[in-house]
């Protein structure tokens, strides 16, 4: 396989996941929104803020035993 087609087809794979994933463009889309309305000087530090308020909690720990000393 060429690097033509393995460019096809990872470009084709890109395509699929896009289109299965359709929140993926307005998410960007928001993100390119503000960035470019905002102009910060630190994009890095800007994307960071940005994308935080989208991530999950992570799950807690579940409590070690305790020993009942009854």
């Amino acid at each position: 396989m060429d690097v033509t087609e393995q460019e096809n087809k990872l470009a084709e794979k890109h395509s699929e996941y896009l289109s299965s994933h359709p929140e993926l463009k307005v998410l960007l889309g928001d993100f390119m929104t503000d960035l470019l309305a905002d102009k910060p000087d630190d994009v890095f530090t800007y994307a960071r803020t940005f994308f935080q308020k989208f991530k999950q909690p992570e799950p807690a720990e579940p409590a070690a035993p305790t020993e009942n000393s009854d």
